[in-house]
């Protein structure tokens, strides 16, 4: 096989990929695959390898995590480049957490409950 025969059989194969892909979304939005750029408590704390709990006990006591959440309608959620970073500069330090565990409303008043343990 030549080299113009290989390169039209690849600019091929990913217009048809293209092709098939927009029309399935069309067909079937709902399944649409999108990277989430933001994550709500349950699955930033699942990112972070920690439980939920943990994770709104870490917002009582580091308020630059508390302060990078956004609402999206009533969904608090924070930014997966975010939540990176913040790793990044802990990295070596361990974070001592409050011994009680705490409930979403109480992480941040007026905050809704809609996700709390």
């Amino acid at each position: 096989m030549d080299a113009f025969s290989h390169l039209f059989r690849q600019e091929l194969a990913g217009l048809v990929t293209e092709a098939v892909r927009t029309e399935l979304e069309k067909r079937f939005p709902q399944r649409a695959i999108t990277p989430t750029a933001a994550l709500k408590a349950r699955e930033a704390a699942g990112y972070l390898g920690i439980s939920r709990g943990s994770f709104y006990n870490l917002l009582q006591v580091d308020k630059e995590l508390a302060g990078a959440s956004t609402y999206i309608g009533d969904a608090r959620v924070w930014r997966i480049r975010f939540l990176d970073v913040w790793l990044e500069r802990r990295q070596g330090a361990q974070i001592k957490l409050p011994e009680k565990t705490i409930k979403q409303s109480e992480a941040q008043p007026g905050a809704p409950t809609r996700e709390a343990p």
